[in-house]
C-alpha cells in the first residue's frame, strides 16, 4: 500500500515502471523519484538522506544515460590503450614492480574496455536501473511511513519485520531532535541503502563476464562527480601513489590522477561515503541550508545535464593531469 501511495504522490506509473527496458524509457520516473527524494528534505530538515539521495541521483543516472547512449562506445579502444600505455610507461619509468600499485580495475580496463559490446552496457545499465528501483521501493517506503505516522508506522514496519533492529534506531535517531543522533540515524539509512539495497547488485556488475564488470565498474569509478558541496570527485579520492628509487633522484613518490579503488565495492565505496560525502552534506545541512536549498530546489532537468561526464570530459581530463604529482619522497 505504502509503495502506491508513494508512486502516486512521485506521479509515476507503478505498473509501467520496468528497470528491464531502457534509461531512456525509465528516467521520467527517475527524475520524478528523485525530486520525491528532495521534497521530503524541503520539508522535513531530519530528513538528509532523502536530499542527499536526490542529489546524487542526478550524478548517477546522468553517468548511467552517457553510458546508455553508446557515445563513448566507439572511445572504447582508445581508453583500452590509453590504460595499457599507462601501465607500460609506470613498468619502464619506474620498473616492473612498481606496476602491482596500480589498480586492479585500470588493467581490466586495459584488458578488456575495447572488447565491450553495446549487449554489455545494456546489461550494466538495466542492473543500474534495478538498483535505482530497488532504493525507492525500501527507503520512500520508510520516509512516506515516517511523514504519515511518525514511529509509531515505523514500529509497525519493524515488528513485522519489513525494517531490522538497526534501521528500527536510525528512525528513533532521526526522530530524536538531536542534531549528532539525526546525523547518525541519517548515516544508518544511508548504509542500509549502500549494503542491503544494492550491495549484492554492485557485486554482480563488477564480476560480470570475466573482467568486463570491472573495466565497466572502474570507469563509472573515474566520472562520477557527486553534486554535493565539497565533496571531491570519486577519482581524487584515494588516487593511486606509490614510492620508489629512481636512478638519479633516489627515494620518489609517485601519484596518479586515477583512483586506486572501485565505486562497487562496498567497503571501499563506504569509506568515500563516510569521509567525504556524508559529513560535507551533514555540515551544509546544518550551516548552510540556504545554499543547500538552492540546489534542492533548482530544476532536476539542469541538475541532471550539468552532471553528464560527456559535458564535463575537459574538467574530468583537467584534474586528471592536475592530481599527477612526482616529487622526492619525504
Amino acid at each position: 500500500m505504502r509503495l502506491v501511495q508513494c508512486t502516486k504522490e512521485s506521479g509515476i506509473d507503478l505498473a509501467t515502471w520496468d528497470p528491464g527496458t531502457t534509461l531512456a524509457r525509465c528516467k521520467p520516473n527517475m527524475i520524478k523519484s528523485y525530486n520525491y527524494y528532495r521534497n521530503f528534505q524541503l520539508r522535513h530538515d531530519e530528513l538528509q538522506w532523502a536530499g542527499m539521495g536526490g542529489l546524487v541521483g542526478a550524478d548517477f543516472g546522468s553517468g548511467i544515460e552517457d553510458l546508455e547512449l553508446g557515445k563513448f562506445i566507439y572511445e572504447l579502444p582508445g581508453i583500452a590503450l590509453l590504460s595499457r600505455t599507462i601501465i607500460s610507461n609506470v613498468g619502464l619509468r619506474y620498473g616492473i614492480a612498481t606496476q602491482k600499485a596500480l589498480p586492479s580495475g585500470l588493467r581490466a580496463v586495459a584488458t578488456h574496455a575495447d572488447k565491450i559490446t553495446p549487449n554489455d552496457l545494456g546489461w550494466f545499465v538495466r542492473k543500474v536501473l534495478v538498483m535505482q528501483k530497488a532504493i525507492y521501493q525500501d527507503m520512500m517506503t520508510q520516509h512516506l511511513t515516517y511523514v504519515r505516522t511518525g514511529l509509531t508506522g515505523i514500529r509497525e514496519m519493524h515488528a513485522a519485520e519489513i525494517i531490522d533492529d538497526r534501521t528500527m534506531t536510525a528512525w528513533e535517531d532521526v526522530a530524536s531532535g538531536d542534531s549528532s543522533r539525526i546525523a547518525r540515524g541519517n548515516a544508518d539509512l544511508l548504509r542500509r541503502e549502500q549494503e542491503y539495497c544494492v550491495g549484492t547488485l554492485w557485486d554482480q556488475c563488477r564480476g560480470y563476464k570475466n573482467g568486463v564488470g570491472e573495466a565497466l565498474t572502474y570507469m563509472t569509478t573515474l566520472a562520477g562527480s557527486p553534486s554535493v558541496a565539497g565533496v571531491p570527485a570519486l577519482r581524487e579520492f584515494r588516487p593511486v601513489k606509490f614510492t620508489t628509487d629512481v636512478a638519479g633522484a633516489g627515494k620518489t613518490e609517485v601519484q596518479l590522477g586515477i583512483p586506486s579503488w572501485d565505486w562497487s565495492i562496498f567497503s571501499e565505496r563506504w569509506t568515500f561515503v563516510t569521509s567525504e560525502l556524508l559529513p560535507r552534506y551533514t555540515y551544509q545541512a546544518k550551516h548552510d541550508r540556504a545554499a543547500l536549498n538552492r540546489q534542492l530546489t533548482t530544476p532536476y532537468e539542469q541538475l541532471w545535464n550539468q552532471s553528464r561526464p560527456l559535458y564535463n570530459i575537459p574538467r574530468i581530463l583537467a584534474s586528471t593531469v592536475n592530481a599527477t604529482k612526482v616529487k622526492p619522497a619525504g
